[in-house]
């Protein structure tokens, strides 16, 4: 169920560019360091309000399976080097991604 729930938060993230601007917002105001804590802080709460719960441990599961069985693009591979967040859904060649050089979150 969560791992579904995942799915189509992503899927709605990749069409709904307010709530793309509103993740944005809270992430450029972030001072954490960690991937999972951010996850957890600023993914999950707006999952929650669209009535897709799941836990920042479900969203990283469900991003390592999706990666599991895909080469990493040129785009991905400079947000590897270049500190970028990307959420990709499996058989989407197109990824969303947040720029996040200035706070280094791992």
């Amino acid at each position: 169920m969560s791992a579904e729930n995942v799915k189509k938060f992503v899927e709605a993230l990749e069409k709904d560019t307010g709530l793309q601007k509103a993740i944005e917002a809270k992430e450029k105001a972030y001072t954490g360091k960690d991937r999972v804590k951010a996850i957890g802080d600023i993914i999950v709460p707006f999952a929650k309000e669209k009535g897709l719960p799941f836990t920042a441990e479900e969203f990283t599961a469900f991003e390592a399976a999706q990666g599991a069985d895909k080469a990493l693009s040129a785009e991905e591979l400079a947000g590897v080097t270049g500190g970028k967040f990307c959420l990709t859904t499996k058989g989407n060649p197109g990824s969303w991604c947040l720029a996040r050089p200035h706070a280094g979150i791992k």
